[in-house]
């Protein structure tokens, strides 16, 4: 049987996601200011797209260490770490906003 970070590092590099990101909406509600992770960030897209609207203070977590390379090579203005599922590299309070976007539909066995 195949882990999700076994799956997720092997389609790592010709995966494309095409769930659009509600930006207008996300605009309005947090400041270009805030301290913003993008949990299970995959190839760093939504993350990319939050930059390109004048956001700075970026970071993207996700289990899968090829995901991590391609959003690293993709985009190395963004903090993009590989993490534990679970565990994050961040003090309590230091986040402004946390994302969280179209990662359970990415849940490709229902025992994970």
């Amino acid at each position: 049987m195949i882990k999700q970070d076994e799956y997720w590092n092997e389609v790592a590099n010709k995966k494309e996601f095409t769930m659009p990101f509600q930006s207008e909406l996300f605009l309005t509600h947090v400041d270009r200011d805030a301290v913003i992770l993008d949990y299970g960030c995959g190839y760093g897209r939504t993350l990319s797209e939050l930059r390109g609207y004048g956001y700075k203070n970026l970071h993207g977590v996700d289990f899968s260490e090829e995901m991590i390379k391609r959003a690293k090579s993709n985009d190395s203005e963004i903090d993009f770490q590989v993490i534990q599922s679970g565990k994050l590299p961040f003090p309590n309070h230091s986040l402004d906003a946390v994302l969280l976007f179209a990662v359970l539909t990415c849940v490709h066995k229902d025992e994970e």
